[in-house]
Formats: structure tokens, sequence, C-alpha cells
């Protein structure tokens, strides 16, 4: 599978014919940004400052957080340690 971004949704297909799975909606702004690691957890961030974690293979949204200016967040799921340095600045 692979994933997709617009202006206000994740797109989910799957290899190798490109078949459409699922929008992951919820984004209120340009997602710009995303990852996925190996237990599954896709996260995506937007313009807005908008950070979500999804279940990468069922689509739901566990966790949604809003940052401002320089902030370090780090979380530890599942014995793996997932660090993420942000930097939004408003303008």
């Amino acid at each position: 599978m692979f994933a997709s971004a617009s202006p206000d949704n994740i797109k989910q297909w799957i290899c190798p014919d490109g078949k459409f799975i699922q929008n992951l909606t919820g984004h209120n702004a340009i997602v710009n940004c995303m990852a996925v690691n190996s237990d599954g957890v896709l996260m995506s961030g937007a313009n807005n400052g908008s950070m979500y974690a999804w279940d990468w293979r069922t689509g739901y949204n566990f966790q949604r957080m809003q940052v401002r200016n320089l902030i370090y967040y780090v979380e530890h799921i599942d014995a793996m340690l997932i660090i993420f340095i942000i930097l939004y600045v408003i303008y």
C-alpha cells in the first residue's frame, strides 16, 4: 500500500494496480508530510500545525495534536522511540 496527501485528506492505495482503498479525513489544511513506522502508525502533518496519528491498516485516527512555534514531541510506542521535531512558525 501507499498513501498520497491532498488539501484536506490522505488517500490510501494498493500496489501494484493503484486501486483506491480509503480516505483518511480530519485535517482542515493542506497535508504536506507523512511517515509510517514498522508498527503501522502513520503520522501526518498539515500546514496549520496539526499532527495526526493513524492506524495504517484501519485508517482510525487515534491521536490529534496541535503544535505552535518550536515543539519537541517525543512519544514512546511499543518499545520503539519515535522522535518528531517540528518547526512551525506563524507569520
